[in-house]
């Protein structure tokens, strides 16, 4: 799965590669004067994205109201994209970092 994505990732970054100026890098990524940059996102990054997003997800959800729901690659877009959301997982991501910098120094408390 995430050899999909860095090949889809590979194919984007080869279609921007031929030019150095800005301006024509920013044609090449306007899909309506480069078609081919829709085509490498929508038909390769996207898809490859979502079968990350997909798999390992429970196929239902427990809601209080309308009982199980069906669980899709969106409702993690959805849940990721929520006010506050960033702020909680930069301060998850710092405090793992800070635990790794404890842990490699030879200090075992936090």
């Amino acid at each position: 799965m995430l050899k999909s994505v860095g090949l889809a990732v590979e194919s984007i970054t080869a279609h921007f590669s031929p030019s150095r100026d800005p301006e024509e890098k920013i044609r090449l990524g306007n899909s309506l004067l480069s078609p081919a940059i829709s085509q490498l996102v929508l038909g390769q990054l996207c898809p490859a994205i979502k079968n990350i997003l997909q798999d390992g997800l429970k196929a239902f959800k427990l809601d209080l109201i309308v009982g199980q729901r069906r669980n899709k690659p969106w409702s993690v877009v959805e849940a990721l994209t929520q006010p506050g959301i960033y702020l909680m997982i930069f301060t998850i991501i710092n405090y793992y970092y800070r635990i790794l910098q404890l842990y490699k120094g030879g200090v075992y408390y936090i």
